[in-house]
């Protein structure tokens, strides 16, 4: 019953997205040849995307866009990253500021949110000014609080991850203060763990910011950094597949049945050397056999949407009486 598939934000490259083509395309090859496909974004590179997809056709429309002024602040020596930000608002906002209009700051993580929010509540303009946190670990309320439009006509400052760049409208944004700074995860071979890490944001990235400042009415952009070190930057961040633990991607491909995922049609393929290192993972937790095919123990991990090797100690509890101190390790161990 579904005629068209639609993978939005694909600029963002996520895993999920990544492999979710490649599959929809081998089905579309094998056994549903009328499957339209389509993929959308805002900031992506088509040329080179359209050329590895067979009779692609590429449709662009600039869309309803608003001028957005770009101020480029170099930071000064040895100052923090909320020190700029301050700067940034003291130079480039309150003197110019209209009634009742929003400023967004991209931050790369909570610890940095935090971190401005506690500077602007200590200055004398920000001390009972409306500064609000804007992540993916907040409630539901906060984020919608985030999002409404500011009451106060004096303004208000949203502080946010990239999370603002795509997945969310933010009402009345007439300035975007950019940190050209990034957090994701990144898989580290010998740990065999994900880890956080701090990033330079690409250019898409910061186009993608930017744009913010300009949905309703023209803005203005303030990025912390030089003009010259902006052609520096990647045009592209790296995709989520090339740099993520190929764990839970392993045991997708298991449950396909392509384990070592060669003959699937990639954008561009995960590495190989990682993925049959996480193939003999999959093995010692019994989710495979030795010739990759997946067994009723992996089906059952797949099932529980969790990283394999919690859903393999959850399993596992069960059978031996401790799924309720099982649980709430998984939970500390998975969210933060």
């Amino acid at each position: 019953g579904v005629g068209c598939v639609i993978l939005d934000e694909f600029h963002e490259r996520p895993v999920e997205a990544e492999l979710s083509l490649a599959l929809l395309r081998q089905a579309r090859a094998l056994v549903r040849p009328d499957l339209c496909l389509v993929l959308m974004s805002a900031t992506l590179d088509l040329a080179p995307l359209a050329d590895q997809l067979d009779q692609a056709t590429v449709v662009s429309t600039s869309g309803r866009s608003h001028p957005v002024k770009v101020i480029h602040q170099v930071p000064r020596r040895e100052e923090s990253l909320q020190r700029q930000v301050l700067r940034g608002l003291e130079e480039h906002w309150l003197p110019e500021r209209g009634r009742a209009e929003t400023v967004l700051v991209f931050l790369p993580g909570a610890r940095e949110i935090e971190a401005v929010q506690a500077a602007i509540g200590a200055t004398a303009w920000g001390a009972d000014l409306v500064c609000l946190p804007l992540h993916g670990q907040l409630p539901l309320a906060g984020q919608e609080r985030a999002m409404a439009p500011a009451k106060d006509p004096r303004g208000k400052v949203v502080v946010a991850t990239s999370i603002a760049e795509s997945s969310l409208t933010i009402e009345g944004v007439r300035l975007v203060v950019d940190s050209g700074l990034s957090r994701g995860n990144r898989f580290d071979p010998g740990t065999g763990m994900n880890g956080l890490i701090t990033f330079t944001a690409s250019q898409a990235s910061a186009e993608q910011r930017r744009g913010r400042a300009g949905r309703l009415a023209p803005g203005r952009c303030l990025r912390l950094w030089g003009a010259a070190g902006h052609q520096r930057r990647p045009l592209f961040d790296l995709p989520e597949l090339l740099q993520a633990d190929p764990l839970p991607l392993a045991l997708e491909l298991a449950q396909w049945g392509a384990p070592d995922g060669d003959r699937l049609p990639w954008i561009q393929p995960p590495p190989a050397g990682p993925l049959r290192q996480a193939a003999e993972q999959l093995r010692l937790l019994d989710a495979i056999d030795a010739s990759g095919r997946i067994t009723p123990h992996g089906r059952a991990m797949a099932k529980l949407g969790l990283h394999p090797r919690l859903a393999h100690m959850l399993l596992r509890a069960e059978r031996c009486g401790w799924l309720e101190l099982a649980c709430a390790l998984a939970v500390l161990l998975e969210e933060r």
